[in-house]
């Protein structure tokens, strides 16, 4: 079940998300993720708050998660691709790698005439 496969990717564990949803882990074994009830709203809205997107979990279309953290680190990835492309194609000269005095890691570049 996609439920299933959230809390495991999101959580590691079903007891995890269990806990992460103040539940019973069994509970939510035994009514949810063996497919005899539907979340009702109070654990959609609890669900939804533990980052689940709710349209991956009934359609299975998406990502599992709510987005907000995937999308920010793919765009990261994307952005850290283009630049190692770059790279390799000569297109850029490495100046300097990552401030040690920056809270995020920052490199600078040159562009290659």
């Amino acid at each position: 079940s996609n439920l299933r496969r959230f809390a495991y990717y999101k959580y590691g564990s079903i007891k995890k998300l269990a806990e992460a949803l103040e539940m019973n882990p069994v509970t939510l074994h035994s009514g949810y993720l063996n497919s005899r009830s539907l979340p009702g709203p109070v654990l959609l809205f609890k669900l939804m708050n533990a980052g689940c997107n709710l349209t991956w979990l009934f359609t299975g279309q998406g990502h599992p998660d709510d987005g907000t953290q995937s999308g920010q680190r793919v765009e990261e990835l994307e952005r850290e691709n283009r630049i190692l492309r770059s790279i390799v194609q000569g297109q850029l000269t490495v100046l300097s790698g990552p401030s040690e005095s920056s809270e995020k890691p920052v490199a600078r570049y040159a562009i290659n005439s």
